[in-house]
Formats: structure tokens, C-alpha cells, sequence
């Protein structure tokens, strides 16, 4: 999974694990997040997608050791090489190396892009992924009454309606894949990061419509999450 137990751990999107139910939960949303990335991806090329990212070196962390010259780490959005022996310093720095951007990481992970005469932030499958996990889980979960799960995710607010709960959270991911309106679609979006970088996923393994990713993302885009509202549920 991108996402890890610990992101359901700061509010709004706060799942209560407990040693019983975090087997199951864990399952439930290991396949909802397959099933967002196939729809987001196509599912052809969303099995190439996560081939790319398994081959991606780890993310990096503090390591009392320190990394070993040739040692390999990602850091916001880009992949450094250590130089050195006994390496602790953070990237970026005279330390390391950074090697090529790696398009597979950015789409993961996040990246400025330009369209038009403008700058936009992708802001990474997590910042999507977290919000419209929990949005499943209410849906799937939710109990209502006194001492509900809903109640305890909710506690930090007045609201306890789990069908508020649930669009705020789907319709905070919609806003991070796509928009309601054509006209921002491109806007600090997966579909705006793809939409301006169409050309680099040309040919790519599994990017159907005879290998041209813009005639392929603008297919895929039908499968997209799209807002929602109580009268939806």
C-alpha cells in the first residue's frame, strides 16, 4: 500500500484500529486502494505503475549508522545517491547525488508541473488515497448511536452524521484527482499532472489506445471519482 496505518491516525481521516478488527480493516482497504488506482490508471497500466514503484529505492530515514557510499533513497520527489561512507546528513546535500527525476516517483509522490502560462502542485497519490480510504471505510463500517466508531472518529467536531462524514472525505479526494468543471481539471491535480506530462507515458507498458497516454488518460477519466452529495448515498 502507499498508505500506512499511521495516516489514519491524525484527524479528520482517523480510523480506530484495534487489535481485532486490524486484520480485516487492513484487507478491506489494501483492496480499496487497488481497485482506486485501477480506475485512476487503467488497470494494464496500473499493474506496470506498481512494478515502477516497487523498484523504487526506500524513502529516506535517520539512520544512527548512516547510508554506505552507492546507497539509494527517495526525498521529496527525487532519488539521491550517497557519496560517502557513515552518511547521516539529510538530502539535499554535498553528500549526495541527485540522479535523473524519475517519472514514476513524481506521479507517486508528488511534483510542480506547468500548463499554459501557469504552475501547478500534484500533490502525490497519498494526499487522495487517505481521504478516499476513510470515505469507504464510513461507508462500509459506519455505526450510529451513542458510543458508534463514528462517534469516536468524529469526536473532534460537532458533526456526527455519518453521510457528512463520508462526503467531505470522498468529495476532499475528488478534489485531489480531478474537479467537477473541465475548465480546473488541470488544476493542482492527478489528472492536471497527467494532463501536462501526457508525453512522457507514451508507449509506456499497458497505456492503451495505440500507446498515445493523452487519448488514454482522457478514456480513464470516466472512472474517476466525482462529488458527491447526501442524496447519492
Amino acid at each position: 500500500m502507499i498508505v500506512s496505518l499511521s495516516d489514519f491516525e491524525i484527524p479528520p481521516y482517523v480510523i480506530p484500529f484495534t487489535t481485532d478488527n486490524q486484520g480485516g480493516i487492513l484487507l478491506f482497504l489494501e483492496q480499496e486502494e487497488r481497485a482506486l488506482l485501477a480506475d485512476l490508471l487503467g488497470f494494464t497500466f496500473f499493474k506496470h505503475v506498481l512494478k515502477q514503484w516497487a523498484a523504487l529505492p526506500a524513502a529516506w530515514e535517520l539512520r544512527p549508522a548512516g547510508y554506505a557510499v552507492g546507497d539509494r533513497v527517495t526525498f521529496e520527489s527525487a532519488i539521491f545517491e550517497s557519496n560517502t561512507n557513515g552518511n547521516t546528513s539529510q538530502p539535499p546535500s554535498l553528500a549526495w547525488t541527485q540522479l535523473p527525476e524519475n517519472k514514476y516517483l513524481k506521479l507517486r509522490d508528488g511534483a510542480d508541473y506547468d500548463y499554459s502560462v501557469y504552475k501547478y502542485r500534484w500533490h502525490g497519490m497519498k494526499a487522495g488515497i487517505v481521504p478516499y480510504l476513510h470515505a469507504m471505510y464510513l461507508k462500509k463500517y459506519r455505526t450510529i448511536g451513542e458510543r458508534s466508531v463514528l462517534n469516536a472518529v468524529l469526536s473532534h467536531t460537532e458533526k456526527h452524521s455519518p453521510n457528512e462524514a463520508f462526503i467531505q472525505s470522498y468529495n476532499a479526494a475528488v478534489n485531489v484527482f480531478t474537479t467537477r468543471f473541465f475548465s480546473h481539471d488541470i488544476e493542482d491535480t492527478l489528472f492536471g499532472y497527467l494532463y501536462a506530462n501526457h508525453a512522457q507515458f507514451n508507449n509506456e507498458p499497458g497505456v492503451s489506445a495505440g500507446g498515445v497516454f493523452l487519448n488514454h488518460l482522457l478514456m480513464q477519466k470516466e472512472f474517476f471519482p466525482t462529488p458527491v452529495n447526501s442524496f447519492d448515498l
